[in-house]
């Protein structure tokens, strides 16, 4: 093994129960695609990201994520996702003060405050925020914030050229992953309310493995195996 090979455990094999697949994947799967494809942002990738984007199926992730959502949720889900992605995978080359920007515009798109220069995420926001309870959308906007300002904190950490020790990557990869917004939006999938108390549970972080193994694996077919 080189020190650029990255083996990640079959997930499955340690499961007490099977996953479930939403089977509206594939269906859900060619819309979001084609209404991402459907922004200039996408036309101006480079054709190897693309390509990655694609690979990288995260409309897959959803579909085992929330597997008896309905057509518009999981849909709406996988727009979000996309959305979420993208704006990450742009801060990824900005310094802190861009990156600032670019995550409160994110935010400001989800929360309806609609902007011209942020249409791929004030679509999702609209979508979304008829779906949700109002507690429930809070505690979802509350996690893509704790989420934006991770983010910053990386592109901090870049300005200042310095490496974290394994330690605290593995602590700071939680915050900046993204995975409690994706627990946030069970409520949304389910349309339900959830009592407060339920999110502080330890059981309620058990997705922070598969998801960072997802998220990992992008970084690597990228070449970013040292971020």
């Amino acid at each position: 093994m080189t020190a650029t090979d990255l083996i990640l455990r079959n997930l499955h094999e340690i499961l007490p129960y099977p996953l479930l697949c939403n089977p509206l994947y594939a269906v859900v799967r060619a819309e979001s695609s084609a209404w991402f494809e459907s922004f200039t942002l996408y036309s101006s990738y480079h054709p190897k990201k693309r390509a990655l984007l694609r690979a990288a199926d995260f409309d897959l992730v959803n579909a085992y994520g929330y597997p008896v959502a309905d057509h518009e949720a999981l849909r709406n889900i996988c727009d979000w996702t996309i959305a979420a992605f993208v704006v990450d995978d742009t801060t990824d080359e900005q310094n802190a003060a861009d990156a600032s920007l670019t995550l409160q515009e994110f935010l400001d798109g989800l929360d309806l405050h609609l902007s011209s220069t942020r249409a791929l995420q004030s679509s999702v926001g609209v979508r979304l925020r008829k779906g949700f309870g109002p507690s429930a959308f809070r505690r979802f906007m509350s996690s893509n914030g704790r989420t934006a300002q991770a983010l910053i904190r990386e592109a901090q950490l870049r300005e200042k050229g310095r490496i974290l020790t394994l330690e605290e990557y593995i602590e700071f990869r939680r915050s900046c992953v993204g995975v409690q917004p994706c627990f946030d939006i069970l409520e949304y999938a389910f349309k339900i309310e959830l009592r407060q108390y339920i999110f502080g549970l330890e059981c309620w972080m058990i997705g922070n493995l598969e998801w960072g193994c997802v998220s990992k694996r992008y970084d690597h077919s990228g070449g970013a195996v040292g971020k």
